[in-house]
C-alpha cells in the first residue's frame, strides 16, 4: 500500500502496516491497515510484477527542497541501489529524472576541468619527451604535440573544457539512453518502453558526480573504477526498470558496448598506422 511520512511527506510503498521507519527520512511513522473495500487495486506487468512504484526524493523536490532532495536520490542510489531501482517508477518524469543526471554529471565534469587547469601533472613533459625520442616525426605529428602541451596553460583551452562539462553531459544521455533502448528492441527487452531505458540511464548517475577523479594525479586511474561502477548501477536499473534478467541487461549493455570499442579501435590504428607510415617515409 501506499504510505505518506508526515515528517518529510515522502511517498512510499509500505509492505506492512503498523509502526516503522520512513525509508526516506528514517523517521517513525505509523501505517494504518486500509478497510477492505477501500484497498487499491495494484497494476501489474505482464509478468504479474507489481508496476506500481514510488517518486524518488528529487521528484519531491518542491517538498523536500532541491539540496536535500539531489542529496537524498543519490544517496539511496549508491546505498541501496537494488532497493531504489526496485521501486523506482518506469513511466515517471523523464524531466525530473534527466535535470537530476545533469546536474550530478555536470557538477564532476566542471570540478573535473578546474582541476585539469590548476593541479600540476607531468603530462606536458611526457609528450615532449614522446617528441624528443622520435625527432623523425613528420612536422604535423610534431606541431601535434606542441599544441597539447601548450592547451593547459591557454585560456581558450579552460574555457571550452568549462562549456564542455555544461553541454556535453545532455547530449551523452541522450545518445546512452537511444542506443541501448535500440539494444533493449534487438533483444526483447523494452516492454516499458523508451521511457524506463531513459530513466534507467538518468537515476544511474550517481558515479559521474566522482568523475573528476580521473584528473587527480597519482590515483587518476580510480576514474576507471568509477566507470565501472557506473556500469554496474546501469545494468541494475535496466534490469529492474525494464523488467528483464541481469543477464540480458548486461547483454544489452556489453554486445553494442562492444560493438563500439572495435569501431573505435579501427579507427584507432588507421591513425597509428597513418603516423607510423609517416615517420617511415622520413
Amino acid at each position: 500500500m501506499q504510505a505518506r511520512c508526515p515528517h518529510c511527506q515522502a511517498v512510499f510503498t509500505a509492505e506492512k502496516t503498523g509502526v516503522q521507519p520512513c525509508p526516506t527520512c528514517g523517521q517513525a511513522l505509523d501505517v494504518p491497515p486500509l478497510p477492505a473495500a477501500l484497498t487499491p487495486a495494484v497494476s501489474r506487468f505482464d509478468d504479474g510484477t507489481d508496476s506500481t512504484g514510488v517518486d524518488t526524493p528529487w521528484e519531491r523536490r518542491q517538498v523536500l527542497g532541491w539540496p536535500k532532495a539531489l542529496w537524498q536520490t543519490w544517496l539511496q542510489s549508491v546505498q541501496s541501489p537494488q532497493r531504489f531501482f526496485s521501486t523506482l517508477k518506469p513511466h515517471g518524469h523523464t524531466s525530473d529524472a534527466f535535470l537530476y543526471a545533469w546536474i550530478v554529471w555536470t557538477g564532476g565534469a566542471l570540478l573535473a576541468a578546474i582541476l585539469t587547469r590548476v593541479i600540476p601533472n607531468n603530462s606536458a613533459e611526457q609528450l615532449l619527451a614522446l617528441r624528443d625520442k622520435f625527432p623523425q616525426l613528420p612536422a604535423a605529428g610534431q606541431e601535434l604535440i606542441n599544441t597539447l602541451v601548450n592547451l593547459k596553460s591557454n585560456d581558450k583551452y579552460t574555457v571550452g573544457l568549462i562549456l564542455l562539462a555544461v553541454i556535453g553531459p545532455a547530449f551523452q544521455l541522450i545518445i546512452t539512453a537511444g542506443l541501448l533502448h535500440v539494444s533493449c528492441l534487438i533483444f526483447g527487452t523494452a516492454k516499458n518502453g523508451f521511457d524506463a531505458t531513459f530513466r534507467a540511464v538518468c537515476y544511474s548517475s550517481a558515479p559521474l558526480a566522482l568523475s573528476f577523479i580521473g584528473a587527480l594525479p597519482m590515483v587518476g586511474l580510480l576514474g576507471a573504477l568509477v566507470s565501472l561502477w557506473r556500469f554496474g548501477l546501469l545494468i541494475q536499473a535496466l534490469s529492474a526498470l525494464q523488467r528483464t534478467t541481469f543477464g540480458r541487461a548486461l547483454a544489452v549493455f556489453l554486445i553494442p558496448s562492444a560493438a563500439l570499442c572495435c569501431c573505435c579501435g579501427v579507427v584507432a590504428a588507421g591513425a597509428i598506422s597513418a603516423v607510423v607510415a609517416g615517420v617511415g617515409h622520413h
